[in-house]
């Protein structure tokens, strides 16, 4: 199984920055984790960009999943 995960880090004014992270999925499919991938960058920092904030880190990957 596959999570597509998001990274965002954002820094709203010269002494706030914030950080999330967002997990979908479960994908049992590499290929399908990767397809959503697309667009995602873009409209995180679409978002940034509405909101004035200056992106810090951005990271959108599919990652392998662990059973428990």
């Amino acid at each position: 199984m596959f999570m597509l995960i998001a990274t965002l880090c954002l820094q709203t004014s010269a002494t706030d920055a914030e950080c999330r992270r967002e997990v979908q999925g479960v994908y049992a499919d590499r290929d399908v984790c990767r397809d959503r991938m697309e667009g995602q960058q873009g409209a995180l920092l679409t978002l940034a960009g509405d909101i004035g904030a200056r992106v810090l880190f951005l990271s959108v990957r599919c990652e392998r999943g662990k059973d428990a």
